[in-house]
């Protein structure tokens, strides 16, 4: 939506050689090494998930770089993010499962493939699994935490502090 936005407003596009090129290297090489894949379509589908990925930093890059948002509009997006997705890894760790929420990219651990004799019960959030969320949450703790040491008003650091109770 924010290319389409973008494009319609007639931006000029920075390429930002530096990272692009190793990036589409990586990609490009990654989709040459589909020839020796054990399983191609697992394979291609994270090949896809790359270059998502890639064009989404490409747009939200280019955003940043000619629209200018204030760094409380960038921390604050983060910080309600956190908190969204460390509440809904809270929730399913209570509820002991999940909350019935696959629409918004929830999924059930299957324990029977696993083959333990005791019950697991891992959060994954929205994130789909929980090594992602893990992953989202290390990610976004460190400047959830400065933001609330930082930030210029107590709007932002109560908020701040809210998403970095919620995500220990």
């Amino acid at each position: 939506i924010l290319m389409a936005l973008m494009a319609a407003q007639r931006y000029p596009f920075n390429r930002f050689r530096s990272t692009t090129n190793p990036a589409l290297l990586f990609i490009l090489l990654s989709g040459v090494s589909l020839i020796k894949a054990p399983e191609i379509a697992l394979s291609l589908f994270e090949l896809v998930r790359m270059m998502i990925c890639f064009l989404v930093y490409f747009v939200v890059a280019n955003y940043i770089l000619y629209e200018r948002p204030s760094s409380t509009l960038v921390a604050g997006c983060v910080t309600a993010s956190l908190m969204l997705e460390a509440g809904m890894g809270i929730l399913q760790y209570f509820h002991e499962g999940p909350l019935g929420l696959s629409f918004f990219g929830e999924m059930e651990i299957d324990e029977s493939a696993l083959q333990l004799q005791q019950q697991i019960s891992r959060a994954g959030g929205l994130m789909g699994h929980p090594n992602a969320l893990a992953a989202l949450i290390l990610l976004l703790f460190p400047i959830a935490a400065l933001t609330c040491i930082l930030a210029p008003g107590w709007k932002l650091r109560f908020m701040a502090l809210l998403a970095t109770v919620l995500s220990m």
